[in-house]
């Protein structure tokens, strides 16, 4: 598989600690995270099941109430329903 990515934003008011348990989580899925702007990142993954995980994780856990998917590539999509369950 290419790579697939997502590329998140923060709110800029959004505390510190709550963004790096964030980053934190997604790599600890397996995704790599790359600053991309002040509050914006691009997660990636080569691996399928890990872009369930990490697709499942940003679209339907409370983690989703403080972070938004502004733009997808690769396999991955912009839509929860695509994530229904974590691999």
């Amino acid at each position: 598989m290419d790579t697939s990515t997502f590329t998140i934003e923060f709110p800029i008011h959004l505390a510190e600690n709550r963004r790096e348990y964030c980053l934190f989580h997604l790599r600890d899925l397996g995704a790599a995270v790359e600053q991309s702007g002040e509050n914006s990142f691009v997660v990636s993954s080569h691996r399928l099941k890990e872009l369930a995980r990490i697709g499942h994780f940003l679209f339907h856990t409370h983690v989703a109430s403080y972070t938004k998917v502004v733009a997808v590539s690769g396999a991955a999509e912009l839509r929860a329903s695509a994530y229904q369950v974590a691999a």
